[in-house]
Protein backbone atom coordinates (compact mmCIF):
# COMPACT_ATOMS: atom_id res chain seq x y z
CA UNK A 1 0.00 0.00 0.00
CA UNK A 2 3.12 2.62 1.15
CA UNK A 3 4.37 1.96 -2.65
CA UNK A 4 0.87 2.87 -3.85
CA UNK A 5 0.89 5.89 -2.18
CA UNK A 6 4.71 6.94 -2.97
CA UNK A 7 3.64 6.55 -6.98
CA UNK A 8 0.52 8.47 -6.08
CA UNK A 9 2.56 11.56 -4.87
CA UNK A 10 5.06 11.51 -7.33
CA UNK A 11 2.58 10.61 -10.71
CA UNK A 12 0.52 13.77 -9.53
CA UNK A 13 3.24 16.01 -10.34
CA UNK A 14 5.53 14.31 -12.52
CA UNK A 15 2.43 13.99 -15.29
CA UNK A 16 2.01 17.48 -15.26
CA UNK A 17 5.20 19.17 -15.16
CA UNK A 18 6.34 16.53 -17.83
CA UNK A 19 3.19 17.84 -20.16
CA UNK A 20 3.85 21.32 -19.30
CA UNK A 21 7.45 21.99 -19.51
CA UNK A 22 9.38 18.91 -20.64
CA UNK A 23 6.64 17.65 -23.48
CA UNK A 24 7.56 20.80 -25.82
CA UNK A 25 10.83 19.34 -25.99
CA UNK A 26 10.42 15.58 -26.73
CA UNK A 27 8.06 16.80 -30.01
CA UNK A 28 10.57 19.31 -31.47
CA UNK A 29 12.92 15.86 -31.08
CA UNK A 30 13.75 14.17 -34.37
CA UNK A 31 10.91 11.00 -34.88
CA UNK A 32 12.76 9.88 -38.23
CA UNK A 33 14.64 6.43 -37.06
CA UNK A 34 13.41 3.33 -35.02
CA UNK A 35 15.21 4.64 -31.90
CA UNK A 36 13.86 8.37 -32.16
CA UNK A 37 10.22 7.04 -32.22
CA UNK A 38 10.77 4.40 -29.16
CA UNK A 39 13.14 7.13 -27.29
CA UNK A 40 10.11 9.24 -27.46
CA UNK A 41 6.81 6.93 -26.63
CA UNK A 42 9.11 5.71 -24.39
CA UNK A 43 9.59 9.22 -22.40
CA UNK A 44 5.78 9.89 -22.96
CA UNK A 45 4.85 6.80 -21.83
CA UNK A 46 6.75 6.76 -18.64
CA UNK A 47 5.38 9.97 -17.32
CA UNK A 48 1.93 9.47 -18.40
CA UNK A 49 1.08 5.72 -17.75
CA UNK A 50 1.97 5.42 -14.49
CA UNK A 51 -0.76 8.17 -13.59
CA UNK A 52 -3.50 6.66 -15.71
CA UNK A 53 -2.65 3.29 -13.96
CA UNK A 54 -2.68 4.74 -10.74
CA UNK A 55 -5.98 6.37 -10.99
CA UNK A 56 -7.11 3.30 -12.02
CA UNK A 57 -6.71 1.69 -9.45
CA UNK A 58 -7.68 4.58 -7.04
CA UNK A 59 -11.07 4.88 -9.11
CA UNK A 60 -11.86 0.52 -9.44
CA UNK A 61 -10.53 -0.11 -5.98
CA UNK A 62 -12.83 1.80 -3.24
CA UNK A 63 -11.86 0.22 -0.34
CA UNK A 64 -8.43 2.01 -1.51
CA UNK A 65 -7.47 4.95 0.62
CA UNK A 66 -4.21 7.16 0.35
CA UNK A 67 -3.13 8.37 4.18
CA UNK A 68 -2.12 11.85 4.33
CA UNK A 69 0.21 11.58 7.14
CA UNK A 70 2.31 9.00 4.86
CA UNK A 71 3.65 12.47 3.42
CA UNK A 72 6.82 12.34 4.84
CA UNK A 73 7.51 9.14 2.28
CA UNK A 74 6.92 11.06 -0.50
CA UNK A 75 9.25 13.70 0.35
CA UNK A 76 11.89 11.52 2.01
CA UNK A 77 11.98 9.43 -0.94
CA UNK A 78 11.89 12.76 -3.39
CA UNK A 79 14.70 14.05 -1.57
CA UNK A 80 16.98 10.47 -2.10
CA UNK A 81 16.28 11.18 -5.94
CA UNK A 82 18.28 13.93 -5.81
CA UNK A 83 21.73 11.92 -4.57
CA UNK A 84 20.71 9.18 -7.36
CA UNK A 85 19.37 12.20 -10.52
CA UNK A 86 23.42 13.52 -9.87
CA UNK A 87 24.68 9.74 -9.80
CA UNK A 88 22.95 9.15 -13.03
CA UNK A 89 23.80 12.24 -14.70
CA UNK A 90 27.59 11.64 -13.98
CA UNK A 91 26.50 7.40 -15.24
CA UNK A 92 25.23 8.99 -18.74
CA UNK A 93 27.45 11.78 -19.07
CA UNK A 94 23.86 14.31 -19.40
CA UNK A 95 21.64 15.92 -17.44
CA UNK A 96 18.38 13.61 -16.51
CA UNK A 97 16.44 16.52 -17.31
CA UNK A 98 17.23 20.15 -19.16
CA UNK A 99 16.00 22.41 -16.37
CA UNK A 100 17.92 20.54 -13.15
CA UNK A 101 21.27 19.99 -14.69
CA UNK A 102 23.34 20.52 -12.59
CA UNK A 103 25.50 22.75 -14.49
CA UNK A 104 24.62 24.90 -11.17
CA UNK A 105 25.12 22.38 -8.20
CA UNK A 106 22.94 24.13 -5.81
CA UNK A 107 20.52 25.28 -8.17
CA UNK A 108 19.55 21.60 -8.99
CA UNK A 109 19.64 20.27 -5.47
CA UNK A 110 17.22 23.58 -4.57
CA UNK A 111 14.68 22.55 -7.76
CA UNK A 112 15.04 18.82 -6.66
CA UNK A 113 14.20 19.29 -3.22
CA UNK A 114 11.03 21.77 -3.89
CA UNK A 115 9.84 19.25 -6.08
CA UNK A 116 9.71 16.65 -3.30
CA UNK A 117 8.12 19.51 -1.04
CA UNK A 118 5.44 19.79 -4.07
CA UNK A 119 5.02 16.09 -4.77
CA UNK A 120 4.40 15.67 -0.72
CA UNK A 121 2.05 18.77 -0.57
CA UNK A 122 0.15 17.16 -3.33
CA UNK A 123 0.01 13.86 -2.17
CA UNK A 124 -1.28 15.28 1.40
CA UNK A 125 -3.95 17.34 -0.39
CA UNK A 126 -5.18 14.54 -2.71
CA UNK A 127 -5.26 11.95 -0.34
CA UNK A 128 -6.90 14.06 1.98
CA UNK A 129 -9.74 14.97 -0.52
CA UNK A 130 -9.72 11.24 -1.25
CA UNK A 131 -10.83 10.47 2.27
CA UNK A 132 -13.23 12.44 2.87
CA UNK A 133 -15.07 11.68 -0.48
CA UNK A 134 -15.31 8.57 0.05
CA UNK A 135 -15.79 8.93 3.87
CA UNK A 136 -13.14 7.42 5.45
CA UNK A 137 -11.23 9.17 8.39
CA UNK A 138 -7.69 8.06 8.99
CA UNK A 139 -6.70 6.61 12.37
Amino acid sequence: MLFAEIASGFNLVIFPLFWLILAKGVFNKPWDTLVHIVTNLHLIGSHTIPLIGCFTNIYFTKGHFLLSYDWKYIFGLGMFYIVWNYIGTIEEGAPMYPIADWSNFWLTVFLYSLLAVIEAGAFYKFSQWLCKKRGFTPA
